[in-house]
């Protein structure tokens, strides 16, 4: 466990410096719709900046934040005011903008290389960095600094798109710039205040990345715009708060990365088991690769089967899992007509639309499709557009929080449909936040049987060692050990061994039920419906 708590502390410092990036490159989008790469140069020169102000003028850590700050915001400023104004004034395509920030780019990583040298310089503080151990956990103080500094930046910027007039206009121009432009909004004024903060936000994450590597380079931006695009993506176009965790997100899957790697080739580890989308996606070439098996416990997404021979689960997928629900809808409910609603992000995506597809195979029809976002608190809108179609279901594919708010909001709102979604739903939280409406919320997941054998005795053992109740995933991770072991048994303790023993088990007893690797190296589970009633989740009958 020390082992993965270290890599989320690393994981933490680099997605941090990730989503200050990834939330400036989305803000500059959202103002003006251009992908500015040339946001990767604004970095590199601002890191520059800071050393020279450091190194050069010996005007100490305060001063190189200063000059990155400041020379940041003049430099993004001016590309706009040079070249994107322009463009949009006479009319030039996003794409040619785009290949045009590209061009900036190059232009600016080439006169860095002529200014400070192509070699990488040393940006330090001076003196000894301060490590703290917490526990078997290793930090520096200026890792600290670093999360410490955007977690305040980050909620500073929440608070100013939220609560202020001029974030309030810069959110409201990012929904509809030209309805903005029409009303009369000061548009060019708010995209030069968006290049300034968001180049801003370059410069100091520029210094506390150089500050914490201890080098920097004239290729640096490069990387690091290559990152934002990515983590931007990922959040969704437009949706800053979403890029930022995207950032986020993406420091993290780095570190998994490396932290696989070490498990592997260093500490010789011959199989893994893992969990989450986001997390285990990353690991499948590093698998493929050295031919180290792995179990994923918990992920859903169809690309597992995409993994590769090496990569197994022993938790039903969405393909299954979706197809199961929409199986669940028309013939045990009797319904083939049905309203959808689900997050911005590439799990609400996925599952909804491998509901529609299924739901549509049946032929059944979708009444209403809405979208909400993740963090989101007022669904109101679309759940009176979902009303007003009158669906006898309503599925939900959002995360316990957001789950909650919506079966809320929709009694509040008098709109009277069953709802229903997978297993993410059955959270404690998710009843705390829906008070009443709970009531009656069906959740399809491969949920265990609590009357049988093994199920009672497994949860007898882990009352009796933990104190508590296990979650809906414990089951499966406790089945992925004991695969393991079987699978040792039959081929030995050896990758090529492990991977072998896996593939010769059948029917093989787990808590969960009989598992066989034989459906693309996926346990095949039925699902299980339960309906929230009486303050808990309590199995429906078949």
């Amino acid at each position: 466990m020390s082992v993965f708590a270290q890599f989320a502390v690393n994981g933490t410092v680099a997605g941090s410096v990730y989503a200050l990036i990834a939330l400036g490159f989305a803000m500059i989008f959202t103002a003006s719709r251009v992908f500015h790469f040339a946001h990767g140069g604004v970095y590199t020169l601002a890191a520059f900046a800071g050393y020279t102000a450091m190194v050069t003028f010996k005007l100490g850590i305060v001063g190189g934040f200063l000059a990155a700050l400041v020379s940041a915001a003049a430099i993004g400023v001016l590309i706009n005011l040079l070249l994107y104004e322009p463009m949009k004034t006479g009319g030039v395509s996003p794409l040619v903008a785009m290949i045009a920030s590209f061009g900036v780019l190059i232009i600016i990583t080439h006169v860095t290389a002529m200014i400070w040298g192509s070699n990488p310089v040393v940006l330090s503080r001076g003196g000894q960095a301060t490590i703290y151990r917490l526990g078997s956990v290793y930090t520096t103080d200026a890792q600290l600094t670093i999360i410490g500094l955007a977690a305040a930046l980050a909620i500073a910027l929440w608070s100013f798109f939220r609560h202020m007039r001029l974030g309030i206009a810069l959110r409201a121009m990012g929904n509809d710039p030209e309805l903005a432009e029409v009303v009369g909004m000061p548009a060019r004024r708010l995209r030069n205040i968006s290049f300034i903060v968001a180049s801003a936000l370059a410069g100091i994450s520029a210094m506390l990345i150089g500050l914490n590597v201890g080098i920097i380079d004239f290729n640096m931006g490069n990387d690091i715009i290559l990152m934002a695009t990515i983590a931007m993506i990922i959040g969704g176009l437009g949706n800053v708060g979403a890029a930022a965790g995207g950032g986020f997100v993406l420091g993290m899957i780095q570190n998994i990365a490396a932290e696989f790697r070490r498990l592997v080739d260093v500490e010789k580890i011959p199989a893994i088991i893992s969990t989450m989308t986001g997390v285990i996606v990353p690991q499948f070439p590093l698998s493929r690769e050295t031919n180290t098996p792995m179990i994923c416990v918990g992920a859903i997404t169809p690309e597992i089967r995409k993994g590769g021979p090496t990569v197994f689960s022993n938790y039903p997928l969405a393909d299954d899992e979706e197809k199961g629900i929409a199986e669940y809808i028309v013939n045990r409910l009797g319904q083939k007509n049905a309203a959808i609603i689900y997050e911005n992000s590439s799990y609400g995506k996925t599952l909804s639309s491998i509901f529609i597809e299924e739901f549509k195979k049946l032929g059944g029809t979708i009444l209403a499709e809405e979208v909400i976002e993740k963090g989101g608190r007022d669904f109101r809108s679309q759940i009176t557009r979902i009303g007003a179609s009158n669906p006898p279901v309503t599925v939900a594919y959002a995360y316990y929080a957001e789950g909650g708010l919506i079966v809320r909001q929709a009694a509040e709102l008098g709109v009277k449909t069953q709802f229903i979604s997978h297993g993410s739903i059955q959270n404690n939280s998710f009843a705390e936040i829906a008070g009443p409406a709970a009531e009656g919320f069906i959740s399809g997941s491969p949920s265990w049987d609590e009357n049988a054998p093994q199920v009672k005795a497994y949860l007898d053992q882990y009352r009796k060692k933990y104190h508590r109740e296990s979650d809906l995933y414990g089951p499966y991770f406790y089945d992925a050990v004991k695969l393991y072991a079987e699978a040792i048994k039959r081929g030995g303790y050896s990758r090529e061994g492990i991977q072998k023993g896996l593939k010769e088990i059948k029917d093989f007893q787990g808590v969960v039920g009989k598992m066989s690797f034989d459906h693309g190296n996926v346990v095949l589970l039925p699902l299980r419906f339960v309906k929230f009633t009486n303050g808990k989740w309590t199995l429906i009958a078949n």
